[in-house]
């Protein structure tokens, strides 16, 4: 599917003034000397492939302790990994529905990925 990457059109253009600048302002996008307007030049392919969660646990049985019966260390990280040409943040943000095109809006926050280390005990 196609993405509209408004980022692109509103803050990788020389001509956009009182803004910080995308890198892409001076070197991708240098030849465009007009004013934002929405075009097919900021429509990317949005296809990705997506590692959202992964889990490595081990579970321990203790036999003859007294106070605990079973122990599981475990480790998670969510958001591992994305594998996209597209220039924007994370193409699995991006709504596309029916009623919502696939436009990447210009307020977005990149994803975090988050790291779990846990320890849980049973009684």
């Amino acid at each position: 599917y196609d993405i509209l990457n408004l980022k692109q059109m509103y803050y990788g253009l020389q001509s956009v003034s009182n803004v910080n600048l995308l890198k892409d302002a001076f070197d991708r996008n240098a030849a465009i000397k007009s004013e934002k307007e929405i075009s097919d030049y900021f429509l990317e392919k949005g296809d990705f492939l997506k590692l959202d969660v992964a889990n490595l646990g081990y579970n321990i049985k203790f036999k003859n302790f007294r106070y605990i019966n079973n122990m599981r260390v475990y480790f998670a990280v969510k958001n591992v990994f994305t594998i996209t040409k597209y220039s924007g943040l994370d193409p699995s943000q991006v709504e596309i529905t029916g009623f919502r095109p696939g436009i990447e809006d210009k307020g977005g926050y990149p994803t975090v990925r988050t790291f779990t280390l846990g320890l849980k005990l049973s009684l």
